[in-house]
């Protein structure tokens, strides 16, 4: 099954990194500072949303943003048929959102 990530700005004001890694977690090579499978450069005001575009993992997909020092994101993963499958509500570079993918 394939899966979006929905990143929306909670109170951040600045360009931020937003990365979405499949397979690999935060820190690993290839996911980190500031470089994934995809990766999106932006600012959106606070309430406006970013949406990855699909992927498809066979172990584990991570989110995480470059925001720090009290700003962040909330995260929600949306699988294939549209429903959201997990939810993190306060993604910074320290905090990264996990989704275990189950076969």
């Amino acid at each position: 099954m394939s899966y979006t990530v929905r990143f929306c700005n909670v109170n951040d004001p600045y360009l931020r990194y937003l990365i979405v890694c499949v397979d690999k977690t935060w820190g690993s090579p290839g996911c980190q500072a500031w470089t994934g499978d995809w990766v999106y450069v932006g600012s959106a005001p606070p309430g406006a949303c970013v949406t990855s575009p699909p992927f498809t993992a066979s172990k584990i997909l991570t989110a995480v943003t470059s925001s720090d020092a009290g700003f962040y994101y909330s995260v929600e993963f949306v699988d294939s048929q549209g429903r959201v499958v997990k939810r993190c509500d306060r993604v910074d570079r320290n905090n990264p959102c996990y989704l275990e993918v189950t076969q």
